[in-house]
């Protein structure tokens, strides 16, 4: 992870390598670009509380979470559709919580792929950016479940930063650093509804 999060943070220094448009560079707040320079350290010490301290079953499914090679995005790959997700917390006053499964939709907008996580009482949606074959970022926003989505950039306590990348055939793993509630690092675990 560590030279994946190098390799991130080169390429936003390179103002068109990320996104042709320059879209990302354009769009990311300079609290994210901080946030997502601090990830490797706060990864490390959270996958470390999180394994210290979690549950038995959490830190097995934190660990087939983790699980799979990085596969590439590209070569026609469709990351459309039906997902069922789930969201696990680690660190801060909590070594690692689990949560159930829910829905979320990943949709192709014209502009690239979008993530909505419908259900929960805590819901996201945002925009992934290509950073190269194996490697996205997502740029996105938190909001509760009776509210309406947020866009990015409106309210930086509720932006979220990540790093994503595909585990696995059917598989996806999005890296939130530093959230701005409840864990250091939060992990969203995306499986394809066939």
């Amino acid at each position: 992870m560590r030279l994946l999060l190098a390799c991130v943070l080169a390429m936003l220094a390179c103002a068109d390598a990320a996104h042709a448009d320059g879209a990302l560079q354009r769009t990311m707040t300079p609290r994210d670009q901080q946030r997502l320079a601090g990830f490797d350290a706060a990864r490390a010490a959270a996958l470390a509380a999180a394994r210290a301290g979690g549950a038995k079953d959490d830190v097995a499914a934190l660990g087939a979470a983790l699980a799979g090679d990085a596969l590439g995005f590209g070569d026609g790959y469709d990351m459309g559709g039906e997902w069922r997700c789930r969201v696990m917390k680690l660190g801060r006053a909590v070594p690692l919580v689990v949560h159930g499964w829910f829905r979320c939709v990943v949709a192709d907008d014209g502009s690239g792929w979008r993530l909505a996580k419908t259900g929960g009482s805590q819901r996201m949606s945002g925009r992934f950016y290509t950073i190269d074959d194996r490697t996205l970022v997502y740029l996105g926003a938190l909001h509760f479940a009776a509210e309406a989505p947020l866009p990015y950039g409106r309210d930086a306590d509720r932006d979220q930063v990540a790093v994503a990348v595909r585990a696995g055939p059917d598989r996806v793993r999005k890296e939130l650093t530093a959230p701005t509630i409840e864990s250091m690092v939060e992990i969203l675990e995306l499986q394809r509804v066939p």
